[in-house]
């Protein structure tokens, strides 16, 4: 009831949330009431996703970016520690690309804070980026979100996996040509 009246006059919607387990030792992991993959992933996402929607209706429908995760091509074992996160995650990716909304989900691999434009940023599809380590700084997804808003036209349907390994760092003027490398070859 009140995600509608925050989201007028909005022009995009990033969503970047995600449930965060607490392990104490992993595997041993829960998650706090009411913060389960299922109600912030899944639930959560969707109910932001229809708030946004139904304020941008009047006068066209935004750009929502998503940053989701890499790893959703596996299904998670039943014992999964993690709540099944990737499930969820998954599962509101497809409900975003049949929304009719312009889209852009961003699938990063492991997530680091080191610092922004150190390294070379890699696209791909269906968890087929494998550099070692599987990392990327939470500052570049940023930027690549940021260019994402910048550029719809370029950016509008892709949905990708993005990481990171070492060569020559990525500056922001390169952020359009990884966005581009983010297009199937077809």
């Amino acid at each position: 009831e009140t995600l509608p009246k925050v989201m007028q006059g909005a022009g995009a919607l990033v969503i970047a949330t995600s449930a965060i387990p607490v392990c104490d030792p992993y595997p041993k992991c829960h998650f706090p009431p009411g913060a389960s993959p299922m109600e912030v992933d899944w639930v959560g996402a969707k109910a932001l996703l229809a708030a946004f929607a139904s304020a941008t209706s009047s006068r066209g429908l935004g750009h929502v970016v998503l940053i989701s995760t890499m790893g959703t091509t596996t299904p998670e074992e039943a014992s999964d520690p993690f709540g099944h996160i990737s499930f969820y995650k998954l599962n509101f990716e497809a409900d975003l690309m049949s929304s009719t909304l312009p889209f852009t989900i961003i699938k990063p691999c492991g997530l680091g804070d080191s610092d922004p434009a150190k390294t070379q940023l890699i696209t791909g599809h269906d968890d087929e980026v494998n550099p070692s380590p599987p990392m990327i700084s939470r500052a570049d997804v940023a930027r690549v979100v940021v260019a994402s808003l910048l550029q719809p036209s370029i950016a509008a349907g892709l949905r990708f996996d993005l990481c990171s390994k070492q060569g020559p760092a990525t500056g922001d003027d390169g952020l359009v040509d990884v966005l581009k490398s983010a297009r199937w070859p077809w």
